[in-house]
């Protein structure tokens, strides 16, 4: 802790080795579960908040880079040797930026409003990354979402009224595509 006592930052770095992770591939029209032979994961994670001078307003932020790939992993469906290749669903940095303000708005009544922004890298959204057959590549670009909550309550907290927006500017990713057998080949 920093400035007396206003500022926290915590950082963690890691390092793990995983065998015989379970990971599912949609062919057709069923999920197929295999284990992959060796899963390293390695990064460094990262978060500070502080509350600030202005009486009631804290900012916060985090970041995390992370280094997750397949070190040995033959996709048995498809015969893909996957060394090497990053993990689906696993973007390389992600993190958020964030406000909480609060304090009395009038008598009997408090306030508080916290805003989040929440930050994805590009991913895989299969573990394969692209179909050998058509040659589609399933992944998501990075993107951002935004998140807000107005409350109203009272200053002994018996009470609360939240008013509350998840990805207010309506964002659109994926978190799994695959092929469908059925639309011949196009992924979903």
């Amino acid at each position: 802790q920093l400035l007396d006592d206003t500022l926290r930052i915590n950082a963690a770095v890691f390092d793990y080795m995983f065998e015989d992770l379970q990971v599912q591939t949609f062919r057709g029209f069923s999920f197929s579960t295999q284990n992959a032979g060796k899963v390293k994961s390695q990064g460094i994670d990262a978060d500070l908040l502080w509350v600030t001078p202005v009486k009631g307003l804290s900012l916060n932020a985090s970041a995390l880079w992370d280094n997750s790939e397949f070190d040995e992993f033959t996709n048995t469906l498809t015969d893909q040797v996957l060394d090497g290749r990053r993990l689906g669903q696993s973007p390389e940095w992600s993190g958020n930026l964030g406000f909480d303000y609060n304090g009395p708005m009038f008598t009997g009544v408090d306030f508080n409003i916290v805003y989040d922004m929440h930050f994805t890298g590009e991913y895989f959204t299969d573990i394969a990354g692209r179909d050998l057959e058509t040659g589609n590549t399933y992944t998501q670009n990075g993107f951002e979402t935004h998140d807000l909550s107005i409350s109203l309550m009272s200053p002994e907290q018996t009470w609360q009224v939240t008013l509350a927006g998840r990805n207010l500017t309506d964002q659109y990713y994926t978190v799994y595509s695959g092929f469908r057998v059925a639309t011949g080949g196009v992924p979903f």
